[in-house]
């Protein structure tokens, strides 16, 4: 695994050239935000940004402070948003599917062409992927630890679930709370557990740390700029961009079908073995019944990202990658064997 990383996420991050049009609007706005001395309000070539909320740049202005203005000082957020991405499909996979299945998994995400590209990306897709991972992990253990009646553990994973939904929306805002409520509130609708959502909805002290997590900032942009960012971040850049097609980036609704081999490159032989297998589990009930809710889970979270994109008026391949996560899992439990080889 510790190979795998080096090749995959870390070989050629520091001397690698930006190579993205987004690399270089990223970068260039933390520049722009050390040398201005305003960790307020990002700007590129002096103008306002609104395409995403602050914790990026925070995140890059911190590494850049301590490594420099360089491809490594604005990359180092990303690479250790990955590795963290990936060790946490790992634990989760540890603790609540087959151990066995935990390598497997976390060699095969970070083998995978589109995690590999984003993680040395300086952008803020491997940082929302993080959050998003661990909001979704935690909303699964908040359930698994319900059914237990473990209540002291279940209020825990709730409330670390909020803070990765505040740092999630500090990232790329809306999105990052959306699907996990949606995938969420989806699965628990499918076990039957409608009490553990009201319970949620419900739970103070989760409802105030994510308040805290999200509101300081929003309250400081708005003291700064008015309301310029709310309507060039939240319609501009969501209402809009859903509805409509921005820079000539989508509209079709089978354009994710094409683009999910090529995510998943080099294994994308595996995908529909996998798939077919996790079916066949499903009608049958399944082995166990907490593997079968497992299952369930990651089902529910890919084809909710997946549907929600298709429909979406602007698309970019790195998108379905929120909803990839379950693939490595179910791909790594599911994977073919030597019967399959070809």
């Amino acid at each position: 695994l510790l190979l795998a990383l080096s090749l995959s996420f870390f070989l050629g991050a520091a001397t690698l050239p930006l190579t993205d049009v987004d690399e270089g609007a990223f970068t260039e706005a933390t520049r722009e935000m050390l040398a201005a001395d305003n960790l307020v309000s990002p700007t590129l070539n002096g103008q306002a940004r609104h395409d995403k909320p602050i914790l990026i740049y925070w995140a890059q202005a911190a590494s850049a402070s301590v490594l420099g203005i360089n491809e490594l000082g604005f990359r180092l957020p990303s690479l250790i948003a990955a590795v963290l991405w990936v060790l946490a499909t790992g634990l989760f996979c540890a603790r609540y599917g087959r151990r066995a299945v935990a390598p497997v998994a976390m060699l095969v995400m970070t083998l995978s062409l589109m995690v590999g590209m984003i993680a040395k990306a300086a952008i803020a897709d491997a940082l929302l992927n993080l959050w998003l991972a661990l909001s979704m992990f935690g909303i699964y253990a908040y359930s698994d630890a319900a059914r237990q009646n473990d209540c002291a553990r279940a209020r825990l994973a709730l409330r670390l679930t909020a803070l990765a939904l505040g740092l999630g929306f500090l990232t790329k805002g809306p999105v990052a709370l959306m699907f996990p409520v949606l995938v969420g509130g989806l699965y628990l609708l499918s076990i039957r557990q409608w009490r553990l959502i009201r319970n949620a909805l419900l739970d103070f002290p989760a409802w105030l740390l994510l308040i805290a997590t999200v509101l300081p900032w929003h309250v400081l942009v708005y003291l700064d700029q008015g309301d310029a960012f709310f309507r060039g971040f939240y319609l501009q850049h969501n209402v809009n961009r859903y509805t409509s097609t921005f820079e000539g980036h989508g509209g079709n609704p089978l354009y994710y079908l094409l683009v999910l081999p090529f995510v998943l490159l080099p294994f994308s032989g595996w995908l529909l073995v996998s798939l077919r297998r996790a079916w066949r589990h499903w009608r049958g009930a399944g082995e166990l019944a907490a593997e079968t809710r497992l299952l369930r889970f990651l089902v529910l979270w890919f084809a909710v990202v997946f549907v929600f994109f298709s429909l979406s008026r602007t698309q970019l391949p790195h998108y379905l990658l929120y909803g990839c996560t379950p693939l490595f899992i179910l791909m790594a439990r599911y994977r073919p064997l030597r019967r399959q080889r070809w």
